[in-house]
């Protein structure tokens, strides 16, 4: 996202030629274009100038709402680095960009959305297994003479009726059992 067609043509020269795990899905050049294509595409990492006509690339941030995607700021400004850390960019880079920092920045981004994507796999895989794991849990609960094994994820609510609990399910069943 870059106001200016020349800076927006040399990054995506340099990410095509140093940084070949960055695909560029879209370029914008204005606050509302921008904020619409990161709504719309939903990019993993945003390259952000900070001055633009009409807004500058906090405003987008701001618009945007939940950050869901990586930024890396890059303007010709120095005295706005506090505020991008403010904003929990990931890297900042001044114009002309330095190919090295250039790498280094695309590499901390592939670091942490590995990271990202390895600890929502790991916390997948847990969950699986302890559904797995866990025999599902019933109580047993009397009604019109037999005995009944409610699950108890099908339990919406206990009640309690003096020496007795009322136990009422998603689908509306009530059971009474004589414990309280």
């Amino acid at each position: 996202v870059d106001d200016e067609l020349n800076s927006r043509q040399m990054l995506i020269h340099l990410l095509k030629r140093y940084c070949d795990q960055v695909n560029v899905i879209a370029e914008a050049d204005t606050v509302e274009e921008a904020i619409a294509l990161i709504q719309n595409k939903k990019p993993d990492l945003v390259f952000l100038d900070i001055q633009m006509p009409r807004g500058s690339g906090f405003n987008v941030l701001k618009q945007i709402g939940e950050i869901d995607f990586e930024v890396i700021f890059v303007t010709g400004f120095d005295r706005y680095a506090i505020q991008a850390i403010k904003f929990k960019a990931l890297d900042y880079l001044l114009r002309p960009v330095d190919i090295e920092e250039l790498k280094v920045a695309v590499n901390k981004v592939t670091d942490r959305l590995t990271e990202k994507r390895q600890s929502a796999t790991y916390v997948l895989n847990l969950l699986n297994d302890l559904d797995r794991a866990m025999p599902e849990i019933t109580i047993p609960v009397h009604s019109q003479d037999k005995v009944r094994f409610v699950k108890v994820g099908e339990i919406s609510s206990f009640a309690a009726d003096g020496r007795y609990t009322v136990i009422r399910t998603r689908t509306n069943e009530n059971y009474t059992v004589a414990k309280t």
